[in-house]
């Protein structure tokens, strides 16, 4: 118990369904999270193009890019990437 208690590590999570187990995909905190502003505060509007890939937001059909001024964990891009899938 005293490991668990000094580590940083996460001791929650939050389940949005009324089942007894989660996923590890998107979730209630992704939807929490994605609205908080990173250092730039709310006004930022920020864009990655690492890797010559642009980042589009999977919330959206639409073509919309991640605003990277916010929290997020998920993005798709139009090229493929290095197992093949877009």
């Amino acid at each position: 118990m005293a490991q668990i208690t000094n580590s940083r590590a996460e001791r929650y999570h939050l389940n949005e369904r009324s089942i007894d187990h989660f996923s590890n995909g998107k979730g209630i905190l992704d939807d929490l999270m994605y609205q908080i502003p990173g250092k730039d505060n709310y006004q930022a509007n920020l864009h990655d193009s690492s890797f010559d890939m642009v980042m589009e937001d999977v919330r959206y059909n639409n073509h919309t890019l991640v605003n990277t001024g916010y929290y997020h964990r998920y993005f798709k891009t139009l090229d493929k990437g290095a197992m093949g899938l877009k």
